[in-house]
C-alpha cells in the first residue's frame, strides 16, 4: 500500500474513533442529564408531599386549638377514626389544657419519615405553663395515622 493510502485509512480510524468517542460522551450526558431531571421531579414531589402533610398537621392543631373536634377528625384513617372520636379528642385535649396552661401557639419543628411511607411531624405546642411536642403521623394517602403527645 502506499504511504499515501495508509496515511488516510490512519486519519480516518483517528476521526472514526473521535466521532464514537464524542458520541459515547453525548450520550453518558443525555443519561446523566435524564437521570437528573428524574432525581429533581422526585424530590420536588417529595418537597410538596412533605407541604402537604406539614400542612395537614398545622391545620389539625389549630382545630383542636379552636375546638372543631369534628373537623380534626375528618382526615383520620381508618384504624384512627376507630380509636379515637371527636368526643375522646375534646377529652385530651381539655386535660392537656388543665395541665399545661391554656394553648397559646404552635410551631412546626420538623418531619420525619419512617417505615411504610409514613410522615412524622412534629410541632412544638406552647402552653401558658408548659412547652410539649406534638407528633402527627401521616400516612401516604395524607391521611392523619397517629397522634401522640
Amino acid at each position: 500500500m502506499s504511504k499515501f493510502l495508509k496515511g488516510a485509512i490512519l486519519i480516518l480510524a483517528i476521526f472514526s474513533l473521535a466521532a464514537c468517542n464524542q458520541a459515547e460522551d453525548t450520550a453518558e450526558d443525555e443519561t446523566d442529564s435524564t437521570e437528573q431531571q428524574v432525581e429533581e421531579e422526585s424530590g420536588e414531589k417529595e418537597i410538596q408531599e412533605d407541604e402537604e402533610s406539614i400542612a395537614l398537621a398545622e391545620n389539625f392543631i389549630e382545630q383542636l386549638s379552636q375546638g372543631q373536634y369534628e373537623e380534626a377528625t375528618d382526615k383520620f384513617d381508618q384504624t384512627m377514626s376507630e380509636q379515637l372520636g371527636a368526643a375522646e379528642l375534646q377529652e385530651l385535649w381539655e386535660s392537656l389544657e388543665v395541665q399545661m396552661g391554656e394553648f397559646i401557639d404552635y410551631e412546626y419543628n420538623k418531619t420525619e419519615t419512617i417505615d411504610g411511607g409514613y410522615q412524622v411531624i412534629l410541632i412544638h405546642g406552647v402552653f401558658n405553663d408548659a412547652d410539649i411536642m406534638f407528633q402527627v403521623t401521616v400516612n401516604e394517602n395524607l391521611e392523619i395515622a397517629g397522634f401522640y403527645i
